[in-house]
């Protein structure tokens, strides 16, 4: 809360009996110097936050339109209502692929968890790369905001899906780990077919392949973002 002048003390309280499960109406009380409620003769300007309570915006990948509503009235002047509509975006997941290399046939990804900073509970990233994609052994590393350091990490793997357990998240956490290309494999993407001399087979062909990440939490449903190569 942000009072605009000295000498006054803005209060903004709920009224309970126009609270709904879907809005809530406040009121807001301004007080003079001489203790005198909502009297006043100039401008008056002042701030307030409001928290997002809804996991499908501040849980999830998403944009959302908000709608608040204000109403003044007095003895003198009928009341007059205001409203503002702003829309913002979410994002708690995204995964991008950083580089492959050609020579190795290593691809390194990249995953970014939370970038809100918003508290998320019992947060489990799972990453099943294709088949034709093998995970490089002690590659993993998080990145806590707060820390700015990469720490290596083991995750568990289940049938090529890599698990990684984060716990109960407050700040943005980034993941990077690499994998390793089976350059023998029968089912590879279109581009990714090598010959002895670790040239694609086809000159024209784009090398092109998808993998995704999903994030499992308690709020809300699980959140998936898929990266390009």
């Amino acid at each position: 809360m942000i009072t605009p002048k000295t000498g006054y003390t803005i209060t903004i309280q709920p009224l309970a009996d126009k609270t709904t499960a879907a809005t809530q109406d406040y009121e807001v009380l301004i007080a003079n110097a001489a203790g005198e409620m909502n009297t006043f003769n100039e401008m008056i300007v002042f701030q307030y936050e409001t928290e997002a309570t809804d996991p499908l915006f501040y849980a999830d990948n998403a944009e959302m339109k908000f709608d608040n509503k204000v109403a003044f009235g007095s003895d003198a002047i009928p009341t007059l209502t205001a409203s503002a509509q702003p829309q913002f975006s979410s994002t708690v997941l995204q995964k991008s692929a950083e580089g492959y290399d050609y020579q190795t046939h290593e691809i390194r990804w990249k995953i970014v968890v939370n970038q809100n900073g918003t508290e998320l509970t019992d947060v489990q990233v799972k990453d099943a790369p294709p088949e034709y994609l093998r995970y490089v052994e002690n590659s993993l590393t998080v990145r806590y905001a707060s820390q700015n350091k990469d720490v290596p990490m083991t995750p568990v793997i289940e049938k090529n899906e890599l698990q990684i357990e984060l716990g109960t998240l407050h700040e943005q956490v980034t993941l990077t780990f690499r994998t390793k290309l089976d350059a023998n494999a029968k089912n590879l993407p279109e581009g990714f077919r090598f010959d002895q001399s670790n040239t694609s087979s086809d000159a024209n062909a784009l090398l092109a392949l998808t993998n995704t990440a999903v994030l499992e939490k308690q709020e809300g449903q699980p959140v998936s973002h898929t990266a390009k190569l």
